[in-house]
């Protein structure tokens, strides 16, 4: 059995003005920094086709990913549920859910967005129809310099999210991180890069400001290309993994870059642990492609009258809203995004894509990093990619752990504690009943 693999990209930086996201604040943006991307991987081997799309944004909503589907299948003869999109988490792209307050967050723009899901469809559409008779290696490295679970345990107790280089109260990191970056390598029969896929858990936040950027995975494609000449051809995509508890930020070195200074500093570095695992490429084992889905109902929370009427008060009170640190104000925000969705659950979808022995499994929201450790650990392939954010965004899924240890991320999470292990179970299902088919 034979594969036939394309890849192809397609610009989706927003208008100078459009709102950006990922902050508590409304901000135009003022230039472009490095341009976004939706980049896209078409995988088929004479029976079953997939695609998988990274775009350079904070998220996508659930609804952009259906009208995209659509169009792919309309174009193509790739089934819109075979079709994969997830997000790198830049907060430095336009805003792309319209389910918090325009006033706080700022506005997104429904032009936009139709711009953005016919660019995700021409992108799968030109990788499907340039696919050409390929093959596919994969390589793994460590890279532990860069990233750093973001919840400490305080000395008084408590956890906190981001409480501040050099605080003496740090007593230790909550969780891991998960060090893994994979390099998933397409070539054609002729031995030519067609594409390469890049994988690593880390929280995209380290640019800031007004400018357009897609953060440290933009300096990491230029430093890759620089590194590896024989790429300068290929589409390099960029899958981030389940980093909803780890970011860049280092409490112990108090002269930390900042700025678009330290997204170069770990793109670089990154592109150094990719160009690593290109370096010891092995074949996949197994040429079969397969994609499944299903659809777990996550038990939503419900904030009371008085939960409400709370969150009306304290928004009033400070319009511009909160980060971590300012957790009250977080969790104020939810509860009135809560009470418009009116939701007793939320249908989440659960993706799993596999080739060989390599599965690549897509959830929709910020991940912690244990959940995914845990597919690892227990997965029946070989190799585990993860994609985060992907086919929509449902916010900040926990462990159950970290429910009442409280902090930024389960403050501002939508589901109810278990709801992270219940899509790990869901994730290890699929995967189990695509490895013995």
């Amino acid at each position: 059995m034979a594969l036939s693999i394309g890849a192809a990209q397609r610009n989706i930086s927003p208008p100078l003005g459009t709102h950006m996201a990922g902050y508590y604040h409304v901000r135009p943006a003022s230039a472009v920094h490095d341009d976004l991307y939706a980049r896209a991987m078409v995988i088929d081997d004479g029976s079953t086709t997939i695609a998988l799309v990274t775009c350079d944004l904070v998220s996508i909503r659930e609804e952009s990913v259906v009208n995209a589907r659509e169009q792919v299948a309309q174009a193509t003869a790739i089934p819109g549920g075979n079709v994969l999109v997830c997000c790198t988490h830049t907060h430095t792209g336009p805003i792309t859910r319209g389910d918090r307050s325009a006033a706080t967050f700022g506005s997104m723009s429904e032009t936009y967005m139709a711009t953005l899901e016919a660019q995700i469809a021409g992108a799968v559409t030109e990788a499907w129809a340039t696919r050409s008779p390929g093959t596919l290696r994969i390589g793994k490295s460590q890279e532990t310099r860069i990233a750093f679970n973001r919840r400490f345990h305080m000395r008084d107790g408590s956890v906190k999210t981001n409480p501040g280089k050099d605080n003496p109260d740090v007593i230790r990191p909550v969780g891991p991180i998960d060090p893994d970056v994979y390099a998933l390598l397409a070539e054609s029969n002729q031995g030519d890069p067609i594409g390469v896929l890049v994988n690593y858990s880390l929280h995209a936040d380290t640019t800031g400001g007004d400018q357009i950027s897609a953060d440290y995975s933009g300096w990491m494609e230029k430093h890759l290309r620089n590194m590896s000449p024989e790429l300068d051809e290929a589409v390099v995509l960029y899958a981030n993994g389940f980093c909803g508890d780890i970011n860049h930020v280092n409490v112990n070195d108090p002269n930390q870059l900042k700025g678009f200074e330290e997204s170069e500093r770990i793109g670089r570095a990154l592109a150094e642990s990719a160009t690593q695992a290109l370096s010891h490429l092995e074949p996949i084992k197994g040429e079969s492609v397969h994609a499944s889905q299903k659809t777990e109902a996550l038990p939503a929370v419900v904030p009371t009258e008085e939960d409400i009427a709370w969150a009306r008060e304290a928004v009033e009170a400070s319009p511009r809203g909160g980060g971590p640190g300012r957790d009250d104000l977080v969790k104020a925000h939810r509860d009135l995004a809560l009470q418009e969705l009116n939701r007793q659950h939320f249908d989440t979808e659960v993706q799993v894509l596999a080739v060989g022995n390599v599965a690549i499994t897509a959830l929709p929201g910020e991940i912690f990093v244990e959940l995914g450790l845990s597919i690892k650990e227990r997965s029946p392939f070989e190799h585990n990619l993860l994609a985060e954010l992907a086919n929509g965004n449902l916010g900040y899924i926990c462990t159950e752990a970290a429910y009442p240890q409280g902090a930024y991320e389960p403050t501002s999470s939508r589901v109810l504690p278990g709801s992270g292990e219940q899509l790990v179970r869901a994730a290890l299902a699929l995967q189990q009943e695509i490895s013995t088919a």
